[in-house]
């Protein structure tokens, strides 16, 4: 043994950073997956004998252990055969169940503010007042509030009612004799569009769906192509257009002939976003129309007429979006029905038929739902150049020139004024499952339903405005509606909403948009507000007025908000007044008293989700751009509906579902890599991850290194202090091995100041050393 100094010159320091990948899969998923033991060394052999305290709960069973070990210790001294105590002892732990406490996990926590004030409702108020001014300069997007841009979202399936529409008044005006939606000798139809869905087998069958339709005039649909996937499902779509009289015809009948034209076989694929625009004139290309896609030519067709509009026919009533309307259009069946007075007064719309206690056509049915994301629908009255065609692929409209309808969606603050028929347990705002009041919505959702009783209605009317006719639509099967009666079993808000179909389509109607090759001309939605409310909802984070976000801060007028109060006591009451969240069974009357606000008197919205990751999983930060959290069946849709969210590295989180370029510009949600935080604020995916969810991400973990350079030198160490140590024996057998000063070295220690043994180096075998040799020995400690 030798002791030799060790300089500076002979340390080394350095570090490693790693990105070591986690993926957690909730419960409800097959089981959880992904979680984190907190105990790294655990044997399914090994028991709990003793009760690790008192204040902890455990398995720990008290089976006399004591007194069969003292037995036998007192039967080991006595000089007695013990082995039978000993059986009983080592019989009684095997008994025993595994310790628990060596079996702990660590889960991935998603919550939701509650009903009352809590840690939820603290840890919501340390992100919103806390974080988020903290990091806002590093995290451009960190402000309570999201992007105001989305997407419509047809789908089809059992949860969802198959005759939904959004039905826009064909309102007769001086200008429009036909129809302001109607068109003539030229048209433009451009839109964006993402077939999202497909079928489920090889076997089942794509039914075409409807985009846009106006009866005997037009007609817009989704058709499945040739294209198949690995899985023999549809891969490939096209369009259908359907003109004059053919727009009769449901389009799943429709064939190639007069009136009605088909873009190219595959022109369209699933799952990714593309820019469609339909055109024709009379007067461009001899009566030729075109399918332009993506800014490529996918077809050309020949209207052998000057107008598409059949004169001999009554104006139709309505533009049908998302669906086909099969029916007549005189008598009892006009589609002006849709629109007489009891829905357009009970819903605050066009009113264009006076009949009374009518609800729409006699006879009808809407038979083609769509299955698509859509967004930017227009409409124009003239045929659209190339430049323009071009312009509107990227950017929506400055202005409408020559646009009769045009639905982005964007969020506006007005809708129109809903009066509640409690007769057919319709219209109105809903405050409870049982109970609505008459008024409009200026905010994204339902804030007396949230704040009252803890439910999410959307407010899809403030997002459907027709901004070049300057109408709503009705929402055909799309109404939040009371339940009439009281139920014996107490739900919670949102279990009493999702019993109705329409309502859950209702709140999976309107997704954030990811359509990252378009960014929305906000130049038309700020000509409407050209004066802002002074408690505006459409302001950034740093409450500048800005109509590209949608604040979540102050959803309440604070100000008029009856907080009541025991007088007696001087105390706030808290589950007492109004409408309780934690026992809804019965009618309630109309009360300015909501409960949730009334508890936490926090005003900001509470339709958010937040993830809390312990730095367990990622250890120092979350790595930039490597967080993703998938809901592959969002609540209420049947496994048709999945949402993805992924970070942009600058801390937002951004949808991205689509295979074409993501919208990483359209903010729902930040994530804090330094805290394990992540929060989605819009309001629109509230129940994301909800019933199931998987989140995968990279954790930075820095791994620091001490590097000791340790020489044997030559000449030096050739001799040991070990008292079996032999000088003169020979290293080798070989002849030719003359030199027989050595010595084995199989380990080394350092020691500190103190020559206490900090690190141990244990060689696996054996170094000779000779005389005249040197050696290095590198030592690496991680720590």
């Amino acid at each position: 043994m030798t002791i030799q100094r060790i300089t500076q010159d002979e340390i080394e320091f350095f570090d490693l950073e790693t990105h070591p990948s986690r993926t957690y899969i909730s419960s409800s998923v097959d089981g959880t997956d992904g979680n984190i033991h907190l105990f790294s060394r655990r044997s399914s052999i090994e028991k709990q004998t003793q009760q690790t305290s008192p204040f902890l709960n455990s398995d720990y069973k008290e089976d006399n252990l004591d007194i069969l070990l003292k037995n036998a210790r007192i039967n080991a001294l006595s000089g007695s055969n013990n082995q039978n105590y000993i059986e009983q002892y080592l019989g009684a732990i095997n008994s025993l169940p595994t310790s628990s406490r060596k079996f702990q996990t660590l889960d991935i926590v998603r919550f939701q503010p509650g009903f009352e004030f809590n840690s939820n409702t603290i840890r919501k108020n340390l992100i919103t007042d806390t974080l988020m001014p903290f990091y806002r300069n590093v995290y451009p997007t960190s402000h309570f509030a999201y992007t105001n841009y989305h997407a419509l979202n047809f789908f089809t399936a059992s949860s969802v009612p198959s005759n939904a529409a959004l039905l826009y008044p064909n309102e007769i005006r001086s200008t429009s004799p036909n129809g302001i939606y109607s068109v003539s000798s030229s048209f433009t139809f451009d839109f964006w569009v993402n077939p999202k869905y497909s079928t489920e087998s090889d076997t089942e069958e794509f039914k075409a769906g409807t985009i846009l339709h106006l009866s005997s005039s037009f007609a817009v649909s989704l058709i499945s192509g040739s294209a198949k996937d690995v899985n023999g499902c549809v891969n490939g779509y096209r369009l259908l257009l359907q003109l004059s009289q053919s727009a009769e015809m449901s389009p799943n009948l429709a064939s190639v002939g007069t009136f009605t034209y088909m873009s190219e076989d595959n022109s369209l694929k699933r799952n990714n976003w593309h820019h469609v625009t339909i055109r024709w004139s009379k007067d461009v290309n001899h009566s030729s129309g075109s399918f332009t896609i993506d800014e490529g030519s996918k077809g050309d067709f020949y209207v052998p007429a000057t107008s598409i509009f059949p004169s001999a026919l009554d104006a139709p009533g309505i533009l049908s979006v998302g669906n086909f309307y099969s029916g007549e259009n005189t008598g009892v069946n006009s589609q002006v029905l849709f629109f007489s007075k009891q829905p357009s007064t009970r819903e605050g719309l066009v009113e264009l038929d006076s009949t009374p206690s009518v609800e729409g056509p006699s006879v009808y049915s809407f038979s083609n739902p769509l299955n698509a994301e859509i967004h930017e629908l227009k409409i124009y009255n003239t045929y659209l150049s190339n430049d323009q065609v071009t312009a509107l692929g990227s950017n929506g409209p400055s202005d409408l020139n020559n646009l009769i309808f045009y639905v982005p969606p964007f969020f506006r603050e007005d809708s129109p004024y809903k009066i509640a028929d409690f007769s057919l347990n319709q219209g109105g705002i809903l405050m409870t499952p049982f109970y609505a009041y008459d008024g409009s919505t200026s905010e994204p959702y339902n804030v007396d339903y949230s704040f009252g009783v803890g439910g999410h209605v959307l407010n899809l009317d403030n997002f459907l405005f027709d901004y070049a006719s300057k109408v709503f639509p009705r929402t055909l099967n799309l109404m939040s509606s009371m339940i009439p009666g009281s139920t014996p079993t107490p739900l919670s808000a949102n279990d009493f909403l999702y019993a109705s179909d329409s309502n859950r389509f209702r709140n999976l109607l309107l997704l954030p948009c990811d359509n990252g090759l378009f960014y929305p001309n906000y130049q038309i939605l700020e000509n409407d507000y050209l004066t802002y409310n002074s408690a505006s909802i459409l302001t950034n984070g740093l409450g500048l007025d800005d109509i590209s976000w949608i604040s979540l801060e102050k959803m309440l007028p604070v100000s008029s908000v009856n907080l009541a109060v025991n007088q007696d006591e001087g105390t706030i009451l808290s589950g007492t007044v109004a409408s309780t969240p934690d026992d809804l069974r019965h009618i309630n009357t109309n009360s300015d008293v909501l409960t949730i606000y009334q508890r936490t008197r926090d005003a900001s919205s509470n339709e958010i989700v937040i993830f809390d990751i312990s730095n367990l999983y990622y250890g120092n930060t979350i790595y930039p751009t490597s967080f993703e959290a998938t809901d592959a069946n969002v609540t209420g849709s049947s496994g048709k509906v999945s949402i993805t969210i992924k970070d942009d590295g600058y801390g937002n989180l951004y949808r991205a579902d689509c295979e074409t370029q993501q919208a990483t510009w359209n903010s729902v949600g930040n994530i804090f890599y330094n805290e394990g935080l992540v929060l989605i604020k819009t309001p629109n995916i509230p129940m994301f991850g909800k019933d199931q969810f998987s989140i995968s991400f990279k954790g930075t973990q820095t791994i620091h290194t001490i590097k000791l350079n340790t020489l044997a030198r030559s000449k030096q160490l050739t001799e040991s202090s070990n008292p079996t140590y032999i000088p003169g024996l020979s290293a080798s057998t070989s002849a030719n091995q003359t030199n027989d000063n050595f010595v084995y070295i199989n380990g080394i220690y350092f020691h500190d100041e103190n020559l206490n043994v900090v690190i141990k180096n244990k060689f696996s075998g054996p170094i000779v050393k000779r005389y005249g040799e040197k050696y290095m020995f590198s030592t690496k400690l991680d720590y």
